[in-house]
């Protein structure tokens, strides 16, 4: 029951991202050049790969290639953080700071993907260390990104974070009955705000 509960909460995530992704890169194409548009394709890519990879993964019981699923669903996530950022980057701060911004969280994917292939299950403080300063890495340079930013993004992007570090504490609390499902709606609040962050990004 547990992970059907999983399976669904993420299923829907997916049956809503390829529609919504879709609408956005529309809405990009006509208002963004190749480089905006590249960078919404990469955050929509990624939103979608996050609900695939988990949904898969938590549908597969049983399943003697189950590991390897895991490994996409944890690998996803770090997907999912680069290409968040990705369209505010390119877009907003599309400077010097912006794309060092932008080769430190690609660059920690890489990091992510390599840990996640050869030391899954080990080490997991390192995983969620790596998520958090992923996720909150704006904030080592926090006037850049607010004086670039329209208000409206940056209140979304904060309010998806907020989200996000809710959701950790059922992450972590396994003694609570369905405490990865909770930790399911909390990702999908988080990503909906991000969503909505990038509509107004590419506006």
């Amino acid at each position: 029951m547990h992970e059907f509960a999983n399976w669904f909460s993420h299923g829907l995530g997916f049956v809503f991202g390829i529609p919504a992704g879709l609408w956005l890169l529309n809405i990009a194409y006509e208002t963004q050049n190749i480089n905006g548009f590249i960078a919404c394709l990469l955050f929509v890519i990624a939103f979608n790969l996050l609900y695939a990879s988990s949904s898969v993964y938590h549908y597969m019981v049983g399943h003697p290639n189950r590991k390897l699923y895991r490994k996409f669903d944890h690998i996803s996530i770090f997907f999912m953080i680069a290409g968040t950022y990705t369209p505010f980057l390119v877009i907003y701060l599309n400077n010097q700071v912006g794309r060092l911004y932008l080769m430190v969280l690609w660059g920690l994917v890489a990091i992510g993907i390599i840990y996640k292939i050869f030391l899954l299950g080990r080490y997991r403080w390192i995983s969620l260390l790596l998520y958090l300063f992923m996720g909150w890495i704006l904030f080592f340079n926090f006037s850049a990104f607010s004086a670039s930013l329209p208000a409206i993004c940056l209140q979304w992007i904060i309010a998806g974070g907020v989200f996000y570090m809710l959701g950790v504490i059922f992450y972590v609390w396994r003694k609570l009955p369905f405490n990865h499902f909770i930790w399911h709606l909390f990702v999908f609040a988080g990503s909906i705000s991000h969503f909505i962050a990038v509509y107004y990004c590419i506006l």
